[in-house]
């Protein structure tokens, strides 16, 4: 059974909210500002499709991709174009830029295999951006075990979440192809650009 983040997308929405804090728009504004107007970008995850509304002025071809169908049902109505998608089974829609926000850390331990098939389907970049600091980190044992019992989107409990130094070893295989990298949100979030050779 899937945590109550991801029973709706306003639940969701919500508890972003409160994890980010102040840095909430800017973790979204960070990433619409490495996308070039008129482009295509795929949202591998996409979640509660809240990039879309930063990347609208910039006349940007949306396409979000999900699990959870309650994500993927709540974007059509609003009018965003999104479907239902396994990346672990389904090849991936090509597109200038492929995205994956606060993500990885579900595919661990097979992050190598997940990345190097998003920057295959890109024609101009992959943005991956993953959180650092996680709850599930906290020194609080409480707030830890709720980090935890809040991330299984439908597949399980993903236990594992990135630190500096796991994102870093997770991107060392793909150092070359690394053109941007930077932190946004309050520090929380590191995001990462990565180009084909």
């Amino acid at each position: 059974m899937k945590s109550f983040t991801y029973w709706h997308p306003l639940i969701y929405t919500f508890l972003m909210r409160l994890s980010y804090g102040r840095g909430y728009n800017q973790r979204y504004q960070a990433i619409a500002d490495l996308v070039e107007e008129r482009s295509s970008l795929v949202d591998v995850c996409c979640g509660d499709s809240r990039i879309y509304s930063f990347l609208r002025e910039k006349d940007i071809d949306y396409t979000g991709l999900d699990f959870n169908p309650c994500f993927v049902d709540r974007a059509i109505k609003k009018g965003i174009r999104a479907r239902l998608f396994d990346i672990r089974k389904e090849p991936l829609p090509q597109g200038d830029y492929i995205l994956m926000q606060a993500s990885l850390y579900q595919f661990y331990p097979n992050q190598h295999k997940i990345i190097r098939k998003l920057l295959d389907a890109s024609s101009k970049a992959l943005i991956l951006s993953e959180p650092i600091k996680n709850k599930a980190h906290s020194q609080s044992k409480v707030i830890s075990l709720l980090g935890v019992l809040l991330s299984n989107p439908g597949d399980g409990i993903k236990e594992f979440k990135f630190n500096p130094e796991t994102l870093k070893e997770a991107l060392r295989p793909f150092a070359g192809n690394i053109k941007k990298e930077f932190l946004t949100a309050n520090d929380i979030e590191y995001v990462v650009m990565l180009t084909k050779n």
